[in-house]
C-alpha cells in the first residue's frame, strides 16, 4: 500500500479525498497513514515514535491484521 505518513492535524479534504497538506506546520496530533486512494489509516500509538522521521514522505507499507 502506498501513502503519506501525515500529522493528523495536517490532514485536509481534496475532492473528497483525504490527503496530506505539505504545507503544515502543525506539530500536534498522532501520525496518520494517508493511502493513495484518500482513506486515513491510524497507527498504532507504540509505533509513533517509528514514524517520525517519515513524517511527510511518501512511503510504502504492508499492512498486518
Amino acid at each position: 500500500m502506498n501513502g503519506t505518513i501525515c500529522q493528523s492535524s495536517c490532514v485536509t479534504q481534496v475532492e473528497n479525498l483525504a490527503t496530506c497538506n505539505k504545507d503544515c506546520t502543525d506539530k500536534s496530533g498522532e501520525g496518520v497513514f494517508v493511502n493513495d486512494k484518500g482513506v486515513v489509516h491510524p497507527i498504532a500509538k507504540e509505533s509513533q515514535g517509528l514514524i517520525k522521521s517519515n513524517m511527510g514522505k511518501q512511503v510504502k507499507i504492508k499492512a498486518v491484521p
